[in-house]
């Protein structure tokens, strides 16, 4: 698990437009990012963190079988089966949102259809280690690492 702060994906906690895939990229996605709303259970004068085991697993019902779940006016929290599926799957959360924020500024939006989320989502998650491997690399080459 890892949770962000994401600056492209942080104006998705607290508008109504859902934050949904629209690359290749972003098949992980899913149809849609569930939002975590915990003024639903713990009312309007909270301090949004969550950091308590009662939001924590709030938080992680929200999530459901999703990759990514929004945290309502906070930030997001990613997923995966190991750090680097949910390093891929930050970096590529942020790309998304950029391309989604920048489409809605261009024109009518056109989704990744239910069978491209599946299919692309397929081959994406094979690209894993190619993208771990590469961000090492840059790393490693700016001393880094």
């Amino acid at each position: 698990m890892l949770h962000t702060h994401s600056p492209a994906v942080l104006p998705y906690c607290f508008v109504d437009t859902p934050l949904r895939p629209v690359t290749h990229m972003g098949a992980f996605i899913g149809e849609s990012v569930p939002v975590y709303e915990i003024r639903d259970k713990h009312g309007d004068e909270t301090d949004l963190f969550g950091g308590s085991p009662d939001v924590c697993a709030d938080i992680a019902e929200s999530l459901g079988g999703s990759t990514v779940v929004l945290m309502a006016r906070h930030g997001v929290v990613n997923v995966g089966n190991s750090v680097r599926e949910v390093v891929f799957r930050a970096f590529y959360l942020e790309q998304e949102a950029k391309a989604l924020t920048a489409g809605l500024q261009i024109g009518k939006i056109k989704y990744l259809s239910p069978g491209e989320i599946k299919t692309a989502g397929k081959l994406v998650g094979a690209q894993i280690d190619r993208g771990w491997n590469h961000w090492s690399q840059r790393l490693r080459e700016a001393g880094l690492l």
